[in-house]
């Protein structure tokens, strides 16, 4: 699964991710496809405790950004995240 989102508050983008899933769950599946469920929540809901790895980190002029993974039994998430630098001046 490829899932692009944008996170937003007040009107500005707060959040950019881009995340490649992996799963051979059938319930993973089908929540991680269900409008308006975090992949993270996903985990929280289902009692799945994965294992986080940084992979990168780094910024440019505009952004800050992550690359990191969540590993469990038969579910595999890798995600990247930018933040706009302007919310943090």
């Amino acid at each position: 699964i490829y899932r692009t989102v944008t996170l937003e508050a007040g009107g500005r983008t707060v959040c950019g991710a881009d995340s490649r899933i992996k799963t051979e769950r059938q319930d993973v599946h089908q929540m991680v496809m269900e409008a308006g469920k975090g992949i993270g929540q996903v985990l929280e809901t289902l009692g799945i405790r994965p294992r986080f790895q940084l992979l990168q980190a780094g910024q440019d002029d505009r952004k800050f950004w992550r690359i990191y993974t969540l590993t469990a039994s038969q579910v595999s998430y890798r995600i990247q995240e930018a933040f706009p630098k302007e919310l943090y001046k």
